[in-house]
């Protein structure tokens, strides 16, 4: 080797060593302008296009991400780091069927790469294909059997294909690994639901919102679990603490008004009702037309006001 090229490699060692330095400080920017200077010498060094990716990916940069993790995969395709590295940045662009793409790439480069699996699976449930997230959460799991996203992933794969009890199953052995996961405990809650077990789906609600008391989504289904028991004063302070996260949901002013209803409270149940016909007329009036819950009020004169508007007004329309 010449003294010269001996010399260059020590200069792109050297940037290196500062880009990497500087990501490490979270200097991402400067990190960047190092792996620059090694690629203005050196234009086909996949580690300097690769790093210098990564480094875009936490500045958010994700288009300028997945431009050098293109780069890096032309001169290395069979880095599955890099298919997985991109993968995970075209999620978060909401590129979904192109990180798919990248993560099957990972996978097919390395089959025992977990973390790719899960992350397809993930994919495949933010496109609601509980079928295909089903499949790579159980690849994930034979790779990796205490992983407890997977099981977690599963847990809602198979909610989302109303296989309700062995949801409940898989969420079981999440929270074994994990019992700190609340949104575990949320959709285990939902399972039971979907199972009519009301009195154990409260208690999974209940442990969710003691990791995270300001979960509107759980209060919400809380309240519903507690109608169904007919525990109506509970059900209402459920939904009024989802009210308090989400002031304008006519749904659960509606869903209040329906339980002070069953509870002969007229008055509240009116100035509820009103309150959601206010948000949505459309959708409430037509609602609380046919509902047997305002049975108690359906002959009141304020419940016929409401109700009677005439909904192919402009206004409603």
């Amino acid at each position: 080797m010449s003294q010269g090229s001996e010399d260059q490699n020590l200069a792109i060692e050297a940037l290196f060593l500062k880009g990497i330095n500087m990501s490490r400080d979270g200097r991402f920017a400067d990190a960047i302008a190092f792996y620059d200077q090694v690629l203005a010498i050196q234009p086909n060094d996949y580690q300097a296009w690769y790093n210098r990716a990564s480094a875009l990916f936490s500045l958010q940069d994700y288009e300028g991400a997945v431009a050098s993790y293109d780069k890096a995969l032309t001169i290395y395709p069979d880095s599955p780091e890099a298919w997985y590295n991109r993968g995970s940045v075209l999620l978060n662009c909401n590129r979904l069927e192109e990180a798919i793409d990248s993560y099957e790439h990972a996978t097919d480069l390395r089959s025992d790469y977990y973390q790719a699996w899960y992350s397809r699976a993930s994919t495949f449930l933010k496109l609601l294909r509980y079928a295909e997230a089903l499949e790579s959460c159980l690849r994930t799991i034979e790779i990796q059997p205490d992983y407890h996203p997977a099981w977690y992933g599963k847990g809602v794969s198979l909610f989302g294909l109303r296989r309700h009890k062995e949801a409940v199953e898989a969420f079981d052995r999440a929270l074994e690994l994990n019992p700190r996961r609340d949104k575990a405990w949320f959709h285990r809650g939902l399972a039971q639901m979907g199972l009519g077990q009301y009195t154990q789906a409260v208690s999974s609600f209940e442990k969710a919102l003691e990791i995270d008391p300001d979960k509107r989504d759980v209060w919400y289904h809380q309240g519903l679990a507690l109608y169904h028991m007919d525990r109506l004063d509970e059900a209402i302070a459920s939904y009024e603490e989802a009210l308090s996260m989400l002031p304008k949901n006519g749904t659960l002013y509606y869903n209040i008004a329906c339980c002070y209803s069953l509870q002969r409270e007229a008055m509240a149940a009116i100035a509820n009702l009103q309150h959601a016909i206010e948000l949505n007329p459309r959708q409430f009036k037509e609602m609380a037309a046919s509902d047997p819950d305002f049975d108690y009020i359906s002959h009141r004169a304020e419940f016929k006001d409401l109700i009677d508007l005439d909904l192919d007004h402009e206004e409603y329309v």
